[in-house]
């Protein structure tokens, strides 16, 4: 903007992230830097935005120039808006070296997706931020024509941890035959988990039964979870699938089987030593690794983790027996330790001028000093007490 800064804004928050569902405190910083002021309404704005990008191939031109090019297509969703007034500010405080606080507070809905880091998938991106923005408004009009922003800061959105519940004992049976309708025997195969909701870190015991009455040996019981991804721009979709984390037991010879109480044990089949001479099911643990997206459901983004079990037979004309559940892979948000984020850099935040259009470089969101605990010198008495913040549709 040209002229003079007349007041410089910031915001202060009680800490950078917040569970959906959670009520946000906190108060916008309006630094005055010259007499005879006249500051506006303010009100507050959080956005959340769901960026997708994908690299498709098209067909250009006709007859002999006719050719295969490849182009991109990015989307800009819009997943959440509140607006919230903050409300205006006596003109007798509005005085040159004045330091005034105004206070906020808005609850976040409890179905907000999280925020998610920008995620790369070869030339795919996908990214979901919230963006807490102040701005000024001619008094008496809410987001009319002549409101500016001013200032904007990052708001880190985690999922509120979910119920964790018992995830359910799934099994799954196969007629196994031979010569494709000759029958051969049946192979039955159960997995449990102990969690249905993982994070980084957690330990996920997994507890597999088989029962293999056929006449084919079961080679190995592979388990696995799997994350799959898929984001679309614009009509165009891109999904990847990655084993984040796998492990195998032993297999079972023709006749045996663990875990299931009807399963038959024999010392020795064929000539080959028996590999099913445990009776009880066979428990193992996957370490869940660190994480780059956690589970996500919007119209752009999907985010999704199974747990998978499947006993591999010898045989490639046997369906093998598998089972899949899904699991629900969340964060924790860091520590509730008093932080504050606004912009850093020559200033502390976004400037008003008064005739001024806003300020267009101040969408910058990074953590800067201003204080959290509220001056009670400085905290201003607005005309409208802070309000619940409302879902814009």
């Amino acid at each position: 903007m040209g002229g003079s800064q007349s007041v410089d804004f910031g915001v202060a928050l009680e800490k950078t992230s917040y569970c959906a569902g959670e009520t946000v405190n906190g108060y916008v910083q309006v630094n005055v830097l010259t007499d005879d002021v006249k500051v506006p309404e303010l009100s507050l704005s959080l956005a959340g935005n769901a960026f997708t990008q994908v690299r498709y191939m098209t067909t250009k031109g006709t007859g002999d120039n006719k050719r295969r090019v490849e182009e991109t297509a990015r989307q800009t969703l819009n997943l959440l808006r509140l607006n919230a007034k903050v409300g205006s500010i006596d003109q007798g405080r509005l005085v040159k070296g004045a330091q005034l606080q105004c206070p906020f507070a808005f609850v976040i809905p409890a179905d907000a997706v999280p925020s998610m880091s920008a995620l790369f998938l070869g030339r795919n991106t996908a990214e979901i931020k919230y963006q807490l923005s102040i701005y000024t408004t001619t008094p008496g009009k809410l987001f009319g024509t002549n409101t500016s922003c001013v200032h904007s800061v990052a708001l880190n959105i985690v999922e509120a941890p979910p119920q964790l519940t018992a995830p359910p004992r799934v099994e799954d049976h196969a007629k196994v035959t031979r010569c494709c309708c000759i029958p051969a025997g049946t192979m039955q195969l159960a997995a449990t988990a102990s969690l249905s909701a993982i994070q980084p870190g957690d330990q996920l015991a997994v507890s597999v039964e088989v029962d293999n009455q056929s006449s084919q040996d079961v080679s190995y019981v592979n388990i696995s979870v799997e994350q799959r991804i898929s984001i679309s721009a614009r009509g165009h979709y891109h999904s990847s699938n990655t084993t984040i984390t796998s492990t195998r037991v032993a297999g079972i010879a023709r006749g045996a089987g663990f875990g299931f109480d009807r399963a038959q044990v024999v010392p020795e089949v064929d000539s080959k030593d028996a590999i099913g001479s445990q009776t009880g099911p066979r428990n193992v643990t996957l370490q869940v690794p660190a994480l780059a997206c956690f589970t996500t459901s919007s119209p752009t983004i999907n985010v999704s983790y199974t747990l998978k079990v499947k006993a591999k037979t010898e045989s490639t004309f046997v369906r093998d027996p598998k089972v899949a559940m899904q699991v629900h892979a969340y964060r924790v948000g860091p520590a509730a330790a008093p932080q504050v984020v606004g912009v850093v850099g020559e200033s502390i935040g976004g400037h008003f001028q008064e005739g001024g259009d806003g300020a267009d470089d101040a969408m910058v969101a990074t953590v800067v000093g201003i204080e959290y605990a509220p001056n009670p010198d400085f905290v201003v008495e607005v005309i409208e007490p802070p309000i619940e913040a409302t879902l814009v549709t």
